[in-house]
């Protein structure tokens, strides 16, 4: 649908500017992309929102998916099955993280997530995709180190803002979800969701 949507936007767009197919296909790419965006940040601010977690959903998402960046993993075969998939991933961490504060110790939960983190960064990041391999060995180096610092980063963020408990536990499953994906039982899993959706 977003796909459709964003041919009919760019070819609009190159007949109103006179503007030739080549270009068109680039339009169409961006705007794939800005809609795609868009009506994904609608459903992740709306939807918690009105149900009352949007801080630990915004938490747990914003955790894993930064680490994500330069660490890699899996990506759905469809941009709906990656909205969906993440977006009830993420909710029932933020759920649970709400529910469960002051019941379970955040703080451990929180610093164990990232030490592993950091091992399984050392030892696997980053964790390419088949459609688009990680060629280059100085590029892999890189994107390694910058996954390891960045869970440095957490460490001492976290150390020094001292976040609620329920914001903690979020922030601590969200990582332990995404080290877990990185693992090839993880990654199985994902795959197993992907074909589900």
């Amino acid at each position: 649908m977003i796909h459709i949507w964003s041919l009919l936007f760019s070819e609009y767009i190159c007949n109103e500017l006179n503007l030739n197919r080549c270009k068109q296909s680039i339009i169409s790419y961006g705007l794939e992309v800005i809609i795609g965006a868009s009506i994904k940040l609608i459903i992740y601010i709306t939807i918690p929102l009105i149900s009352g977690f949007l801080n630990q959903f915004a938490a747990a998402y914003l955790s894993a998916g930064l680490l994500k960046i330069c660490s890699g993993g899996y990506h759905c075969s469809a941009y709906y099955r990656c909205l969906i998939s993440t977006f009830l991933i993420f909710s029932l961490i933020a759920v649970i993280s709400k529910y469960m504060a002051g019941t379970i110790p955040s703080e451990p939960i929180l610093y164990f997530s990232l030490f592993l983190a950091l091992i399984i960064f050392i030892l696997l990041a980053p964790v390419d995709v088949k459609e688009k391999p990680i060629i280059s060995l100085n590029r892999r180096k890189l994107l390694k180190t910058i996954s390891c610092l960045m869970v440095i980063i957490y460490i001492l963020l976290f150390y020094y803002w001292k976040p609620e408990q329920n914001i903690a536990l979020a922030s601590g499953f969200a990582i332990l979800f995404h080290v877990f994906t990185l693992t090839k039982f993880g990654n199985a899993f994902l795959r197993w969701v992907d074909k589900s959706l």
